[in-house]
């Protein structure tokens, strides 16, 4: 009998949204969290208010979390896609960071860990291996008679 591979969790994945997720409750340098961050702000370093980065960020954390449960292919798909995502949206807020603090004050001491976090879950979600533990051996099944 076949196994079923809708519920095949990708573990790494899983680890991916989840870090993704917790960053958005965590400071993005300045900002009390993602949801302080204005959205306009990825594009023009001068932003205030507006619709704000929290939303489509955790929107696409939890996504990328619910996508890693299955090996189905438009799930894995759709998981590494979300982890594009998150990856250009960590990319354009340090690059934003970098133009208006200068990219000389750029450094470790003055990027908070959220940024690390949704980047660090962004790229487990893209390069997450499918299926239930990447390390475990599939068992051979004997040749049909």
């Amino acid at each position: 009998m076949e196994r079923s591979r809708v519920l095949e969790p990708s573990p790494i994945g899983l680890i991916g949204g989840v870090l993704a997720t917790i960053s958005c409750f965590l400071a993005w340098d300045g900002y009390d969290d993602s949801f302080d961050v204005p959205l306009q702000f990825l594009w023009d370093k001068d932003a205030t208010g507006g619709v704000k980065l929290g939303i489509p960020l955790v929107s696409v954390a939890a996504a990328v979390t619910l996508f890693s449960l299955s090996a189905v292919e438009p799930f894995v798909f759709l998981r590494r896609l979300g982890g594009v995502a998150l990856l250009g949206a960590t990319a354009l807020f340090v690059v934003q960071l970098g133009r208006r603090i200068g990219w000389d004050n750029l450094s470790a001491d003055n990027v908070d860990i959220a940024p690390y976090l949704a980047g660090a879950g962004g790229l487990l979600a893209l390069f997450s291996p499918s299926g239930l533990w990447p390390f475990t051996r599939r068992r051979s099944r004997p040749p049909p008679q």
